[in-house]
């Protein structure tokens, strides 16, 4: 296999779009609004959304990733 290059603005990117997709997918806003309020399409947010419910199996593990991502969640999500 040969290796990947991705310029680091690239991935700057990709994860600052994941991360905010993550925060709101975590208080339960709408992907039709996640998409509106981060500028990427329906389509796009879907796919993340999907990333995150696979990876990411409990609240607990969102938080802990947000963390490491020094956005500190400050209220619990409410079911």
């Amino acid at each position: 296999s040969s290796d990947l290059y991705h310029d680091p603005r690239s991935v700057d990117a990709y994860l600052s779009t994941f991360n905010s997709v993550l925060l709101l997918w975590y208080f339960e806003v709408p992907s039709e609004l996640i998409a509106m309020v981060t500028g990427k399409g329906k389509n796009v947010v879907e796919q993340y959304i999907e990333i995150i419910k696979k990876y990411f199996p409990n609240n607990q593990a969102v938080v802990k990733y947000l963390k490491t991502q020094k956005i500190e969640v400050l209220y619990k999500k409410v079911s």
